[in-house]
């Protein structure tokens, strides 16, 4: 499943690109463990956020078999209602599939989903990582102080390490695929936590 959603990233980011990732995943074979967590909410955006492609399909099929029922999707510990938006914690979560705590082990490599609810605002944010995400559905991306950025389904968006972020939703919830190279520790912080 998983070799399948890598072989479609490949046209999006090359070959190069998806080879740790290629990598970490050929070392282990069999059924995944879940990570235990509790819930987001957001989850219920899943299925509507991923549908309509065949990326979306086989974000689908990589999540369902290395979260069954859901398990494993998480939040950053470092974001609280007291530093985040209203309702940005209802609306925010992701799936790490690779990565130091993931089902898949790598201290190397992040790799998962990112889940956002319609009308959301992923405020900036940072980390040491290099990061790229493949947006499944149209958003708002900013970066530094590039201003807001419309892109639609299917972009290919690059953070460079240290480079601050934010995104936010339309009408439609997001999901974007996430990897992380390089130094993958710690997370992201929040750059300019957001007063209740």
């Amino acid at each position: 499943m998983i070799d399948e959603l890598i072989d479609a990233l490949v046209p999006l980011l090359g070959e190069s690109t998806v080879a740790p990732l290629r990598h970490v995943t050929r070392a282990v074979r069999g059924p995944l463990d879940a990570a235990s967590s509790v819930l987001p909410p957001v989850i219920r955006h899943w299925p509507a956020a991923t549908s309509g492609t065949d990326l979306g399909a086989a974000c689908r099929a990589v999540a369902d078999h290395s979260a069954p029922d859901g398990l494993g999707w998480t939040r950053n510990r470092g974001y609280r209602p007291d530093n985040t938006p209203p309702g940005f914690l209802d609306n925010y979560g992701y799936l790490e599939v690779v990565g130091p705590d993931s089902p898949l082990r790598s201290a190397t490599v992040r790799f998962g989903f990112l889940l956002l609810g319609p009308s959301t605002l992923y405020p900036e944010h940072a980390h040491p990582a290099d990061e790229i995400y493949i947006s499944l559905g149209p958003s708002s991306w900013s970066r530094d102080d590039d201003g807001w950025r419309e892109l639609p389904g299917s972009s290919v968006i690059h953070h460079p390490s240290g480079c601050r972020h934010a995104m936010r939703t339309g009408p439609s919830p997001l999901a974007a695929v996430y990897l992380w190279s390089g130094a993958i520790e710690p997370s992201a912080v929040l750059v300019r936590p957001v007063a209740p």
